[in-house]
């Protein structure tokens, strides 16, 4: 009845009410879904163990110091023999044609009931042998389990089902020599039996001992550790962290390369603010070299993010964040036509200073203020109270800006706008370029003699006027020289000296006093043109020099003498480059300067990782020129498109 039902598609049936129940009738219904169940594993799930690794039904050889095993066979009798595992766990099953065989302990071949057929040695010639599984369905009566005799009607009423199994050989089922052959034919199984492969024996001539199985069982058809496996395969992963994205530092709409495993199908990427969780869905399109993808900053999104990058299989999160900055147009003031507004330097309390040409010559010092979330700018005064024509240069993180005015040395308190004092120095004239961010040390140069040497000032502690201490040495000179410190750190000041050799960066560094060091001190081995012009408190120096007509980026560490320096390639293979700044974290501010009309923008900021060499975009979608950036990464400049000052910051 059961074949008659599954040619016709069958797959159930009701009983009529008011009609006898009959038995033929409950026991087709028990074996058509038994059926549709057995078809829908084979079909769909197919031949395994639910485990991964699992040993059930393994054909395994019989233990080397196996001399009485478990059935009391002596060694000599292991012969043409093989085990049978039971499994890592007892006891062991296996999913066979979409019955389930089980097997209760490990045992041999030769020892199963009815006793199969014995395996022969090989005699000339090597060959293989399938090991394969016979299951089918078995019928339990009463004669063999007592259970089933019902005590209360005063017989057997009903049958089970249980699932008998043995292990097969076939001998010579595939010659040795080829290698073409794939896994060996299964015998055709009687109506009702299923057959699966276990293994396959590499039989030699001579050699009655069987060591050399193929284990030919799949394991771990449990669905939950399958799709847990193809995660752990198929979804996203990224390489060791401080490599898995560049540039590490973008702006909306910069295309950021993330590096990894798995990317080529990712399908979805989102960047989330650490601070805030509130990120926005990013465009993601493949990279160009394996195990990359390009994921570009969405409009909305700033701060230092973590980037999270999804394909059809699972989701993973970057490690490293990226900054993403802000871009943020400075106000001028709305009094008088203003021009060419130009932020020159910024501090770690967000404070910007800056110039602009008002009308067409006079020129006026700014102050920008972050209030809230609005940029608020005041105009600095002069000693006397006007702007015969100011200048401010740099500021310090104290409240002080410094600069110069009709030739002489100015400090601007910012708190006030107002001009605080006037530097004097024994020179016939002196500008200030440079302050320590606690405020304490001026630096400059002046004219004397025929010279244009540094000059110092010193705040002394707890008081709000500096006194002019003397000049920065600047080591040996070959003729008149000119010094011009260029940026100032906590301990530290960078800058140049010009000779009749050229100009060659050096660092000035306070122990006690301060000291001089020439950053390339071996003449012979000095590039022709170098200048320093930024420094970090951590001692790291920026600035570049030139070689063979190319112009190169550097970072040198004062502490350690380590040099890291750019390739031509890095520079788009254009020669210009300008060092404005350094982050705390060793990111060198500059302006790549292809090769243009003289008329035309000078090219677009940068910053540039002193770590690995990497360039990471500030303004990809603009024309602009930077000017100076704070320890955390703050960046003014100005864009050409828009001729407004701007700022890059980090909400």
């Amino acid at each position: 009845m059961l074949a008659a039902s599954q040619r016709e598609h069958y797959v159930g049936l009701h009983i009529e009410q008011g009609v006898p129940l009959l038995d033929r009738d409950v026991n087709l219904l028990q074996d058509l879904l038994a059926s549709a169940l057995q078809a829908v594993l084979h079909d769909y799930v197919g031949d395994g163990t639910h485990l991964l690794g699992d040993e059930a039904f393994r054909i395994l050889p019989i233990p080397e110091d196996d001399t009485d095993d478990m059935d009391g066979a002596p060694q000599a009798d292991a012969d043409n023999d093989f085990l049978i595992s039971d499994g890592d766990r007892v006891p062991g099953s296996f999913l066979a044609g979409g019955l389930r065989p089980v097997i209760k302990e490990s045992t041999r071949y030769s020892a199963q009931l009815p006793e199969p057929p014995p395996l022969t040695s090989p005699r000339r010639a090597s060959r293989r042998d399938l090991v394969y599984l016979d299951a089918w369905l078995d019928e339990v009566t009463a004669a063999q389990d007592g259970s089933l005799f019902n005590d209360d009607v005063g017989m057997q009423t009903s049958v089970r089902q249980r699932c008998a199994w043995t292990v097969q050989v076939v001998e010579g089922a595939e010659a040795e020599d080829d290698a073409e052959a794939q896994e060996p034919a299964l015998p055709a199984a009687p109506a009702g039996h299923v057959h699966t492969r276990l293994a396959v024996l590499r039989r030699r001539p001579q050699a009655p001992r069987i060591t050399e199985i193929d284990d030919l069982r799949l394991t771990g058809l449990n669905l939950g550790d399958l799709l847990r496996r193809l995660r752990l395969g198929f979804s996203p992963g990224f390489t060791a962290a401080g490599y898995q994205v560049r540039p590490s530092v973008g702006v909306p709409g910069t295309a950021l390369i993330v590096s990894g495993r798995n990317l080529e199908t990712a399908n979805a990427a989102f960047l989330t603010p650490v601070d805030t969780g509130l990120g926005g869905y990013a465009d993601v399109s493949i990279g160009g070299r394996p195990g990359e993808v390009v994921v570009t900053v969405p409009d909305g999104t700033w701060g230092d993010c973590v980037i999270s990058v999804g394909n059809d299989y699972g989701a993973a999160t970057t490690d490293d964040p990226v900054t993403v900055l802000r871009c943020e147009a400075l106000p001028v003031p709305g009094d008088d036509d203003y021009r060419k507004v130009c932020p020159v330097a910024v501090n770690n309390r967000h404070q910007v200073v800056g110039n602009s040409v008002v009308g067409e010559v006079t020129r006026r010092p700014l102050l920008w203020e972050k209030n809230g979330e609005e940029w608020e700018v005041t105009i600095l005064r002069d000693v006397d109270g006007a702007n015969p024509g100011s200048t401010v240069v740099a500021l310090d993180d104290a409240g002080h800006a410094i600069g110069a005015s009709a030739g002489r040395a100015v400090v601007w308190d910012l708190g006030t706008g107002a001009a605080q004092a006037t530097l004097t120095a024994d020179v016939l004239e002196c500008t200030a370029t440079v302050i320590t961010p606690d405020g304490r040390f001026i630096a400059g140069y002046g004219a004397y003699e025929g010279e244009e040497s540094a000059v110092l000032w010193r705040r002394q502690r707890d008081k709000e006027d500096w006194e002019y201490i003397g000049s920065l040495s600047h080591g040996d000179t070959s003729g008149p020289a000119t010094v011009r410190p260029q940026a100032a750190a906590a301990g530290f000041i960078a800058g140049s000296v010009t000779d009749d050799q050229g100009t060659r960066a050096v660092i000035w560094y306070f122990f006690d006093e301060w000291r001089f060091q020439d950053v390339f001190p071996d003449p012979q081995r000095r590039p022709s043109s170098s200048w320093a012009t930024a420094v970090n408190d951590a001692g790291v120096v920026a600035g570049a020099f030139t070689k063979d007509d190319e112009t190169f980026l550097f970072a040198w560490d004062a502490n350690t003498g380590e040099f890291l320096m750019t390739e031509s390639c890095l520079l788009m293979s254009e020669p210009g480059v300008e060092p404005r700044g350094i982050t705390a974290s060793g990111h060198v501010l500059a302006n790549l300067q292809p090769a243009r009309p003289a008329t035309s923008p000078p090219g677009y900021p940068v910053l540039w990782s002193r770590r690995d060499g990497q360039v990471l975009l500030v303004a990809p979608t603009i024309f602009a020129e930077a000017y100076a950036t704070s320890d955390s990464g703050e960046v003014v400049g100005r864009s050409f498109e828009q001729g407004e000052a701007i700022v890059w910051t980090k909400p």
